[in-house]
C-alpha cells in the first residue's frame, strides 16, 4: 500500500494539480532563477506558464545533487537495514527515532529524526555530500501504523459517513504528520474522523485537516507524475489512454493497488474522474480512470517538461528507461529482467503474485506507484507504469495494460 506525502494547496494560477509540499529553493538557486527569467510565487517557487519547473542549468544542478544524495540514502539504508531504497518491506523494521527521508527541491537529502544519531551523522558527513537534518515529533513507523489503521477502517466500512466525508489522506514526510482532506471540514467532522482511532495512541497533532471541494470548480490539467488521490492513498499519474469502445472515451492509466473500482479520483482539490477499469492479475497492476469534461490530459512529463510519445515500446533487456514518480521525480535505469515475479498487496486484503513484470535499476519510493515509465531515447515512447520498488524498480508493460484494460495510448 502506498503511503505518500502531500501538503500545500498551490496557487490556482500556477498548478492546482499537486498535493505535494513545496519547499523553498536554496538562495543561490533563487538568484539563478531570477537571471533566467523565471517567475517567483509567494512561497518562493519558480514557475513558467506550464507550471512549477526548473529550467536548463537549474535542472542539471538539481539532478546532479540528487544523484550525489543517493549515496547518503544508501548509507541510511545500510545503517538501519531497510528492505530497499526508502521503503522497508515491513514498516515495523523502521526504528522509533527515524522520521523518514526526502529530497529537497535543490536535490539535497533531508533526514528527519526524533533524536540525533551521532554515529549515523558521522557516517553521512564522511561522504562530504551536503545534507540536512530536521528534528521531528513522530516516527515514520508510527505514521505508517496510523495510515494502516485508517486504511483498514475504509476497507471495512466503505459506505460509512466518515469514509464518504474524508476522501483523501496521506503522510507528509516533510511536515511529519498525516494530511486529511475532508469534503466538509469543521471541528465536528474532524472529531468524527478522530473517533475511528484509539485516542490514547494518536494525539491530534498527528493530523492536519484540509478542505476538499466536492464539486469541481476548476479546469485542471493532469500530466505524467502528478499526484492523484483515491479515498485510500495518493499515487502518481501514469499516461493518458483511450478506451476501445464505440464511442471511445479518454482517461488516465494509474496504479491498480492504489484505488478500487468506482473510486472518485482527485488531483489537487478537484475531482478528475472515476475508476471504471482495474486489474491486478497476470502481468499487470493497473487501473483506468475515465476523466470528466473539466479535465485536460496532455503528454507532458512533470519535472522535466519533456513530452512522451503517443506510441509504445517493447521492453527488452538493456533498454534504457525513465520513471516519473511524484516522490523520486524522474529517475533512469536499464531493464535487467523481463520476467520478474513479485507479490503485491491488494487493498481489498491478501496479496497477488504477478508474473512477467520488468525489473530495472532506476530508483523509486513509496508514492511513485502508477507513474509513467518511458523509453529514455528518441521520442520517448511509453513502456508501462511503475509497480513497486521491491528488487529494484519494477514496472508492468504497456502491452499488458492494454490487454487488461482494453485501452491504448493517444
Amino acid at each position: 500500500m502506498e503511503n505518500v506525502t502531500f501538503d500545500l494547496d498551490l496557487p490556482t494560477s500556477v498548478d492546482t494539480n499537486d498535493f505535494q509540499s513545496q519547499p523553498n529553493y536554496l538562495q543561490d538557486l533563487n538568484d539563478i532563477a531570477a537571471l533566467e527569467g523565471l517567475t517567483t510565487d509567494e512561497n518562493g517557487w519558480h514557475y513558467t506558464e506550464s507550471g512549477y519547473c526548473i529550467e536548463s542549468g537549474l535542472y542539471k544542478d538539481v539532478m546532479e545533487n540528487q544523484e550525489k544524495s543517493q549515496i547518503l540514502a544508501a548509507l541510511i539504508q545500510n545503517y538501519y537495514g531497510f528492505g530497499d531504497f526508502i521503503q522497508a518491506e515491513n514498516f515495523q523494521d523502521y526504528p522509533e527515532d527515524f522520521g523518514g527521508i526526502y529530497f529537497s527541491q535543490s536535490g539535497s537529502l533531508v533526514l528527519l529524526s526524533i533524536q540525533e544519531n551521532e554515529r549515523l551523522l558521522d557516517l553521512l558527513r564522511q561522504t562530504e555530500v551536503p545534507f540536512q537534518v530536521k528534528k521531528c515529533n513522530y516516527s515514520l513507523r508510527g505514521l505508517l501504523e496510523l495510515t494502516n489503521e485508517i486504511n483498514q477502517f475504509y476497507l471495512d466500512n466503505p459506505e460509512h459517513p466518515i469514509s464518504n466525508n474524508a476522501r483523501a489522506f496521506g503522510i507528509s514526510i516533510e511536515e511529519n504528520l498525516l494530511d486529511v482532506w475532508l469534503l466538509e471540514n469543521n471541528n465536528l467532522k474532524q472529531e468524527e474522523f478522530l473517533s475511528i482511532l484509539p485516542i490514547e495512541k494518536y494525539e491530534r497533532n498527528y493530523f492536519r485537516f484540509n478542505h476538499l471541494e466536492k464539486i469541481p470548480t476548476l479546469e485542471v490539467t493532469v500530466i505524467a507524475g502528478n499526484n492523484i488521490s483515491s479515498p485510500l492513498v495518493v499515487s502518481s499519474a501514469g499516461y493518458r489512454a483511450r478506451s476501445a469502445g464505440n464511442p471511445s472515451q479518454n482517461g488516465l492509466v494509474g496504479s491498480g493497488h492504489a484505488m478500487l473500482l468506482n473510486h472518485s479520483i482527485t488531483s489537487g482539490n478537484t475531482v478528475i474522474g472515476s475508476v471504471i477499469g482495474r486489474n491486478m492479475s497476470g502481468s499487470s497492476d493497473c487501473a483506468w480512470i475515465r476523466t470528466n469534461s473539466s479535465t485536460t490530459l496532455n503528454r507532458t512529463i512533470r519535472f522535466n517538461n519533456l513530452t512522451y510519445a503517443a506510441s509504445t515500446v517493447s521492453s527488452s533487456n538493456g533498454l534504457s528507461v525513465a520513471q516519473v514518480g511524484r516522490v523520486t521525480q524522474v529517475t533512469t535505469g536499464n531493464v535487467q529482467n523481463v520476467a520478474e515475479t513479485v507479490n503485491i498487496a491488494r487493498p481489498e486484503g491478501g496479496s497477488v503474485v504477478l508474473t512477467n513484470l520488468i525489473r530495472t535499476n532506476y530508483n523509486s519510493a513509496n508514492g511513485d506507484s502508477g507513474g509513467l515509465v518511458y523509453a529514455n531515447s528518441g521520442t520517448r515512447p511509453v513502456a508501462g507504469i511503475h509497480v513497486t520498488n521491491v528488487s529494484g524498480g519494477v514496472y508492468c508493460t504497456v502491452q499488458a495494460i492494454s490487454n487488461a484494460l482494453r485501452v491504448s495510448v493517444f
